[in-house]
């Protein structure tokens, strides 16, 4: 009875707290994932998922290589045909499938696809759409395994998934190459962002309301709330480039008070975290109601001693989790996988109209300390259900996996309209190593059984 008592505690803040966000400071903590091999350059991340599988590209006797990696198992190159010598992996999504292109004979570039097959990778070249032409390079995945990207040389865009195969995406449906791909199956690319299912096209334009006279945008990454990031042109002759991020009622973000030769938002997350680079500046993660953390300064004060940068931006999952060149205390250098500190990821979710769900801490977990718990990629303007137990006895739950049971308190909760709900609370006066799991379910009418659910997470008091 103690227990529930103490728990007892975490649902008055929620409740009083409900759509509301506080400044909490995130941290995450470092996992080398693998160092570049004998006989490969440099490593660079280029996407990495929530289950920490990251990809990106080196190369090796002046060819580029794709390669793909986790942590304990290092770095390994991705398979290539037998008359390929050259590749490039752009994206990876939560089933590990990964997507790029490869240089077949005679210079002909192909969209592939890596698939995970028993511990391994496969490899399938996208087949050839209507009339024959074959798809250029593959650009972006979702979870869903829609895959867009250059369709031929001078023949638009294309989008392909095992149901319907190749399609070709004219430049009369969307002027431009997609290079980004969300859950709710939206493709950003310059200025553009359309839905794939209805095909109504919307041109963002480019940043208002600024200091500044921006005469051209290219916005590459999008999240499931429909929120771009990319960067802007200056009318300015030297250093024109300001990151930026675009978020649904023209609100634009920009990450530097001023342009730069070398500036770009490089990716974000399903709450709007995003990367960005400042040329000479650095490495930045912006998260909202907090503001922009150099690459270094987001390390948990425990891992101070490994040191992050580098000339490579880093990569972003939808979760949040980060991919990165580092070196960790021993000068073992490489890919570095940063979490979210201190909570674990059980995974369980039940997809919803935004794609999974997504459910994120950040905090030290000492009793009496600022906690900050988040919900992403629910269904927009709707409810909740923040489900928090002592005890986890997973149980199948909406096809999916309840984490957080038997449950403890259950508290109600509303989303906005980006589908995402954000409170800070203070952790409860729990002994040292007492666990909690926490998980949400979401009212969402376009599921099957009208819920969503989303994956659990798992914490032990410090």
């Amino acid at each position: 009875m103690q227990m529930s008592t103490r728990v007892l505690a975490v649902a008055a803040p929620l409740v009083a707290l409900a759509g509301s966000a506080f400044a909490q400071v995130p941290t995450w903590e470092p996992q080398l994932v693998g160092s570049a091999p004998a006989g490969w350059s440099t490593v660079a991340a280029s996407a990495v998922n929530d289950g920490g599988r990251v990809v990106g590209n080196t190369f090796i006797a002046g060819f580029k290589r794709a390669w793909t990696g986790a942590v304990g198992s290092g770095l390994e190159l991705l398979p290539l045909p037998a008359e390929a010598t050259w590749s490039d992996v752009r994206d990876v999504n939560g089933s590990g499938v990964a997507v790029g292109s490869v240089l077949l004979g005679g210079g002909l570039s192909r969209a592939i696809l890596w698939r995970p097959v028993g511990g391994i990778y496969a490899y399938e070249l996208l087949p050839a759409g209507p009339g024959g032409t074959l798809p250029f390079d593959a650009r972006a995945i979702n979870d869903a395994g829609d895959v867009v990207g250059k369709y031929g040389i001078l023949s638009g865009s294309f989008v392909w998934n095992e149901l319907s195969g190749t399609v070709q995406l004219p430049t009369t449906t969307f002027p431009v190459v997609p290079e980004g791909l969300n859950e709710r199956r939206q493709v950003v690319g310059d200025t553009y962002r359309m839905d794939l299912d209805d095909l109504v096209l919307e041109d963002l334009g480019n940043p208002t309301g600024t200091p500044y006279n921006f005469v051209f945008s290219k916005l590459g990454s999008i999240n499931d709330a429909g929120q771009c990031a990319g960067y802007g042109v200056t009318a300015t002759s030297q250093n024109p480039f300001v990151p930026i991020r675009f978020t649904d009622g023209g609100a634009w973000k920009l990450f530097s008070n001023f342009p730069l030769s070398a500036a770009g938002a490089l990716g974000l997350s399903a709450f709007g975290d995003t990367v960005f680079q400042l040329g000479v500046f650095g490495l930045y993660v912006y998260v909202d109601e907090v503001g922009s953390i150099a690459l270094q300064g987001t390390l948990d004060p425990a891992f101070g001693s490994w040191s992050l940068g580098g000339s490579f931006a880093p990569a972003i999952s939808r979760g949040g989790a980060l991919a990165c060149n580092g070196v960790d205390p021993f000068g073992s250098g490489g890919i570095v996988l940063l979490t979210p500190a201190a909570f674990d990821d059980l995974g369980g979710a039940v997809r919803g109209a935004l794609g999974d769900p997504i459910l994120g801490g950040f905090g030290s977990l000492l009793p009496g300390t600022p906690t900050r718990l988040r919900l992403a990629s629910a269904a927009p303007n709707s409810v909740a259900l923040i489900a928090w137990s002592g005890s986890s006895v997973a149980v199948p739950l909406l096809g999916g996996t309840l984490h957080a049971n038997p449950i403890d308190v259950l508290v109600p909760v509303g989303t906005d309209s980006l589908g995402r709900y954000d409170v800070t609370f203070n952790w409860p006066n729990l002994s040292t190593g007492t666990e909690a799991f926490l998980q949400a379910a979401v009212v969402d009418p376009e599921t099957a059984l009208g819920w969503s659910l989303s994956n659990g997470l798992s914490a032990a008091t410090r």
